[in-house]
């Protein structure tokens, strides 16, 4: 059996489902609600530092016909990234973001959501914190493969609040 930590179903076919476990970050999929299992192992891009920990996950609508998934969380060295692959490739394969033009990477990422309109606009949103002094909330086209205001959002890292009594984010909706 598998047990998980996470769970994320897709909004347009409730056979599609995801699970994770945040730590030690394994990555588990089914189409066929649950009969069979597919492990997408633990997310990491090729020739990237592996994911230490993972706090969220969810699935897009599809695009022409394609589904992603997303995991938010951090690298060794308390590093923040959000990894995402593309469910409906012959060969699946994970991406990093970090290092995409736009991310903000003062902060940890500890929620994501695609978009209602993920098959039209191909974005995700993510909530960020940085321990101590803000919550932010950053945007991500998957179709230019870029962040926040370099991707055309304006204005694009926002500030959520900001306080300096934030001690930790512990989840998002």
């Amino acid at each position: 059996s598998i047990e998980a930590d996470l769970v994320a179903v897709a909004p347009d076919d409730s056979d599609l489902v995801a699970i994770a476990n945040s730590s030690p970050p394994q990555v588990y999929l089914t189409g066929n609600g649950g009969l069979s299992w597919s492990n997408l192992g633990t997310p990491q891009e090729s020739g990237g530092a592996p994911a230490a920990a993972i706090y969220d996950i969810a699935i897009s609508a599809a695009s022409d016909g394609v589904h992603y998934i997303a995991v938010p969380g951090k690298e060794a060295g308390d590093i923040a990234n959000v990894w995402y692959d593309d469910i409906g490739a012959a060969v699946p394969v994970w991406k990093e973001t970090k290092d995409l033009p736009g991310f903000s990477s003062a902060s940890e990422v500890k929620a994501v959501a695609f978009s209602p309109n993920f098959a039209l606009d191909e974005t995700m949103v993510a909530i960020s914190a940085k321990n101590g002094t803000s919550v932010n909330l950053q945007m991500l086209s998957l179709n230019s493969e870029r962040w926040n205001n370099s991707a055309g959002f304006s204005s694009f890292p926002v500030t959520i609040i900001s306080s300096s009594g934030i001690t930790e984010l512990t989840s998002a909706s």
